[in-house]
Order: structure tokens, then sequence, then C-alpha cells
């Protein structure tokens, strides 16, 4: 009897430890998880929302209370502005004066709830507070529920105690009945395994009820895929009902993601080879989207002997870590995008009205791979010069698709290009208000010097004329455009300090009939820049001076515009243009025909692919918008002294118009510097 009593003292001992172990091993994790959560929230809220704080913007600021309240946890947001509060999301338990007692950064913490605070602060000014206050109900649930396990226990085994008393009693007195006895005795053995059996049934419960309430899935499945029947209940939440014995690649075929599906297959079946099996386990960890979650898949294996046998499947749900990330891009992007606007409204303006073209054209499927491939790159050109990183670098993934697959772009390149545009409108839209306005821009001395002619009695022809030529497009403004953004460029390659030299010389063009033109020129910039400027150290052992120097210019004669963009850099590789020539077939000459082949698709002096260029197709979509204003091409250029693009287009309808508002029909300046 004392070894029975012994035992069930021990047994409840060791569950209630057992109990108690997982409340602390359990309730820290879950504590800190949501200290991390008042405090990371609270400092990604106060940088996300520093904008509309500072513009006391309500609904900016509420349009950013979305990625957080959709979290449990969350009870309530409290955004301050200089003038009181922004906005507000929930019942704050605190007055809002209360909120903001102690120290920014750190956690109050009442019975049921966790409180903190951050300034927002915008290039150093505070423009706001931001509190946030998250619910301890979690911890709470959990702690009431592992409570109610251990108190279970203890009363399992003082019954259980109770009975192995009454057992052995009873057993002692009917000794000499021992028929009885066994029979008793076996009903009785047969009593303690169901209590027993429940008991175990409940510890598992307990253990079942923490096990479901993490925030990551858990299945096995074999190395056909096939998942057992114990899994995390979230996994069915996020696929909705898995049925028993369900393979993983079916999960994911039915949840859209194929490609994934397919991986998965493949790999399998290499690992039922045991063929590399640690380099195909890291090739199949990947993200999936479910249900508009994205989902990340870990996979881990489990060995019988030396041997995988089967894999353990951790699912992570990473939305809110992406949607953080992708907020605090957007904010980047946004600041970007208002830089521009604020320093050139016009040349923005001009830049989305091009892009819009852009995706127009690439809407239409009667498009050639070849150009399609043109206008992509043009789009990822102007979009990263304009301050979209995201548009360019979702552009620049797309070329890479075009490039490893070949044809032309998949319903999946064009639905991802035309979401991330769709994101870029919504970004630009309050920024820039309404663009859409038949304006001209003048400058104040045009209008004085205008003002003064008048004054001076100049006949209604001569004005006439000269209000026509103000209604063209200074080319100047276009080549100055040109000239920031090879600046921009110069310094994103480590070539910072490049003299930029633009000379327009009054030359005014209509800017509808340009734009595709000025848009596709910003290539021949960028291979100025990037192909033919050396870096300084180069520069430097060559005895050239400076960083180098990229000219821009403009010149109307004899009823033809030229446009020239050159640069005092290492000059064009033509063996290395003839080589490509030569590998791709084409037939070449002489000099025009290396010419023809530098404009050609898939062409570029550059032997590896970059950001800025090197894919080959810029360089034949500037051809094209100058054969679309019958214009022609030549180009010079000596080795080590640099190259010069000449844009010719005869019959242009242009005015040249110098200082004193003076109209010339035939206007000639030289080139800026010899090659």
């Amino acid at each position: 009897m004392v070894g029975l009593l012994v035992s069930v003292v021990l047994l409840t001992s060791c569950v209630s430890w057992l109990v108690r172990s997982i409340f602390h091993n359990f309730g820290p994790a879950v504590h800190a998880d949501l200290e991390w959560k008042v405090l990371r929230g609270a400092q990604e809220l106060a940088k996300v929302l520093d904008l509309g704080l500072a513009l006391g913007d309500e609904q900016l600021v509420e349009a950013n209370f979305v990625d957080y309240i959709a979290s449990e946890d969350i009870v309530a947001i409290v955004a301050e502005g200089d003038e009181g509060v922004v906005a507000q999301y929930g019942d704050s338990p605190w007055p809002t004066s209360a909120l903001f007692e102690e120290p920014p950064g750190r956690i109050v913490e009442t019975p049921f709830h966790l409180i903190s605070w951050y300034p927002s602060k915008i290039e150093g000014s505070v423009v706001g507070r931001v509190a946030l206050i998250v619910s301890k109900h979690r911890l709470i649930d959990a702690q009431q529920h592992l409570l109610h396990i251990e108190h279970g226990t203890i009363a399992v085994g003082a019954f259980t105690m109770l009975i192995g008393v009454l057992v052995v009693s009873f057993f002692s007195h009917l000794v000499i009945k021992r028929d009885r006895w066994l029979a008793e005795h076996t009903d009785h053995l047969e009593e303690v395994v169901t209590i027993r059996t429940a008991e175990l049934d409940r510890r598992n419960r307990g253990m079942r009820l923490v096990f479901d309430h993490v925030n990551q899935g858990f299945i096995t499945i074999n190395l056909e895929g096939t998942m057992e029947p114990e899994r995390s209940a979230i996994v069915d939440r996020w696929f909705e009902e898995v049925e028993t014995k369900t393979q993983l690649q079916t999960l994911f075929h039915e949840a859209g993601s194929h490609t994934d599906a397919e991986l998965l297959e493949l790999g399998l079946e290499q690992l039922r080879e045991q063929f590399m099996p640690e380099l195909i386990l890291e090739q199949l960890s990947s993200q999936i989207s479910v249900n508009q979650q994205v989902i990340q898949t870990n996979y881990i294996p489990i060995y019988r002997g030396a041997q995988i046998h089967k894999l353990l499947v951790v699912l992570s749900d990473i939305t809110e870590k992406l949607d953080k990330e992708r907020a605090e891009l957007d904010q980047k992007e946004t600041l970007a995008v208002f830089q521009h606007i604020k320093k050139d409204r016009v040349g923005f303006i001009d830049f989305l009205k091009e892009a819009r073209s852009i995706i127009s054209h690439l809407e239409d499927r009667e498009n050639a791979p070849v150009m399609q491939k043109r206008l992509v790159h043009t789009l990822k050109a102007n979009a990263a010069l304009y301050g979209l990183r995201s548009i360019s670098a979702l552009c620049h993934m797309v070329e890479d698709n075009l490039v490893h697959r070949g044809g032309s772009l998949t319903e999946e390149d064009l639905i991802e290009l035309l979401a991330g545009w769709e994101n870029a409108e919504t970004l630009i839209a309050p920024l820039l208000g309404t663009e859409e306005r038949s304006t001209m821009e003048i400058e104040l001395d045009e209008y004085r010097r205008l003002r003064k002619r008048v004054a001076s009695g100049a006949n209604m022809a001569e004005m006439e004329a000269v209000l026509r030529a103000l209604e063209l497009e200074p080319v100047q403004k276009r080549l100055e455009r040109l000239g920031e953004q090879a600046r921009t460029i110069a310094e994103s390659l480590g070539k910072a300090g490049v003299e930029i030299i633009t000379q327009g010389n009054g030359v005014r063009l209509d800017s509808k009939t340009w734009t595709p033109f000025w848009s596709a020129a910003i290539h021949a910039v960028r291979n100025a820049v990037d192909h033919g400027l050396e870096d300084f150290n180069e520069r430097n052992s060559l005895g050239k001076a400076g960083a180098g120097r990229i000219a821009l210019s403009c010149v109307q004669h004899d009823c033809e515009i030229v446009v020239v963009v050159e640069d005092d850099g290492r000059g064009i590789a033509w063996e290395h243009i003839r080589t490509k020539a030569e590998k791709l077939g084409f037939v070449v000459e002489n000099t025009q025909d290396l010419i023809e082949v530098l404009f050609a698709d898939g062409v570029s002096s550059r032997t590896v692919a970059n950001n800025i260029s090197g894919r080959g197709f810029g360089m034949s979509a500037l051809r094209d918008a100058v054969a679309n204003l019958n214009g022609r091409i030549n180009v010079e250029s000596k080795p080590g002294h640099g190259t010069r693009f000449l844009f010719r287009f005869p019959g242009a309808q242009a005015v040249t118009m110098n200082s004193n508002l003076e109209i010339k029909a035939d206007t000639a300046k030289d080139i800026m510097f010899d090659i």
C-alpha cells in the first residue's frame, strides 16, 4: 500500500510539474512575443505614420493602421500630432494623456494590457506620437487552461489514491475467497486502466491546446508526399479542411501554387533515391500564396538509420512581415517620388504619360516579343530615374524571365507588371494631384522680354510668331533633365563628379511629338555613363582629368534638327561588337554595318547585364524612336577619347529663338568638344 501511495503521489507530482514546466516555457515566450509586438509595432507605426502626422491627414494615418488592426492582440492605436489626436483605432483603457507619460520605448504593463509609444520624426524633428495597446488575453487564456489541467491532474491523482486504498483494503479482507477476489480484481484493473487512459487523454488535450495555438503549421509527410493525420489546427484554417491522406503537392496545386507543387513532386522523387538530400531540401524551401496569405515552407528531415524516412514540414505565415517590409519600401518610394515631383513636376508628368503609353502597349498581345523587350527595358530605365524603384526592379525581373525562358511575356509576367503599375499609380495619385492640365511654362526673363517687345510696338505678325514659339517646349529643359539623370546614374555607379554640359541653342519642339524620343534617349545617356566613362582610377592612369564629361546639345541647321550625346570616355569597343555580330549571324562589311549592329536587338558591349544596362534592347528602342520621327543616327567614336551619337531629323518642325525672343530659321553652332 505504501508503494502504491508513493507511486500515485510521484505520478501526480510529475504531471503537475510537467504542466507548470509547460507554462514556464510557453508563458515567457508568449509574453516576450507580446512585448516585441508592442515595442516593434509602436516603433514601426511611428516611422510609417510620420508623413500623415506631419500633414494632420486622418485618412492617410488610418490607411496605415490596416496592417496592424488585423492582429487580434492589438486593442487600440492612438496617433497624436502637434494639434492633438489625428486618428485612433479601438478604445484605449487609459486616457490619451496618460498613454504618453512614460518615456518613449518603455513598456507599461497592466493586468490585462501592455502599452508603449514612440515619437514620429521627419529628419530628426518630432511631428507626432504613436501609442500601441496590446491585449494579454492569449497569455491569460493559456494560463487558465493549464491551471485547469493541473487541478484536474491533482483531482485524478487524489481519486486514484483513494481507489487504490479501497482496492488494497478490499483485497486484504477477501483473500480467502480467491476466485471472487480475482474476478473483482480484474474489474478493478480495467477501471484503473480506463481512468489512466482518460487522464492521458486529458493531458494530450492540454498539450494539443498549446500546440494548436502556435502561429506555425506542422505537418509530417512520407517521401510520397502523403500527410499523416496529426497536424496543427492552423493548417486546416489555411487550406480549408484538409482531407486525410492528402498529398502535400496536391494541397499546393489546389491553392494555386502549381510551380511549388511540381518542384515538391520532383524533389520527393529525388529524395526517394537519396540523391543529394541536403541540397534538395534547401531547394524545396519556398514561399507559397494561400488565400491572400504568404506561407513560407521549410522541410526538416526525419531519419531512420542513415536515410531520410519522413519530412517534418514547417509552415510559417510571413504575410505580416512582408507587408511591413513592403510598407517601409513604399514609404521610401513615396518620398523619392515626392522629391522628383517637387523638383521637376513637368518632367515627371511627361514620364508618367509615356509610362502609361508603354503599359498600354504591353497589354496589346499583338506586339512582337522583341518589341515587348524594348518597352520593358525603356520602362525600367525611366522608372528608376524617377524614384519608382519597385517598377524598375519588377521590369528587371521580367527581363530575366524573358532572357532565360525566351519568347514573349507570359500572362503571369503581364499580371505582375500591371499590378505593380496599379500600385505605383495609387502611390503617385495623392502626391501629384490633378496633373492633366493644359499648362505652358515660360521663364520669367522670357515673360519680361515679351512685355518689353509689346511695349516697344512690335508688329502683330512678329508677336504671333513669338507666341506660337513659346507654346513649344524648350529643348534646353529636356537636355538639363537628361543631364540630371546622367548625374544620378553616375553616382549610383560610383562615378560621382561627372561634368554635365547642355546646350539647347534656343531650339523649341512640340512636346507631344518628341516625348517618345526623349524617353528613349536615356538609353544613350545610360550607355555613355556606364559603358563610356571610365572610373576615377582608370581615368587617372590614362592621364584624363576629373571623373568624366557628358555633353548634350541640340541645333537647328538647314531645316534639320541635330541632337548630340557625347562623352570623353573609352570609346566603343568595335572589335567586341564585330565578334558579337558574327556570333549572331550579322554580315559586317563596313563601319555603317557595325553601327547598325550596335543598335540591333540583343547586342551590348557589356558582357554581364545589370540594373543599368547590358540587355541589348535599350539602343534598339532608341533606334525605333528615331525612325518614328524619320530620323537617322550617326556614330563617331575613337578609342580612349570618347563617343558621339548624332541623331539627325531632316524636315523636323522646330523653332529656334534667341535670348531676345528673335526667331531664326537657320541656326548652327559647334559641337561641344572634339573626339
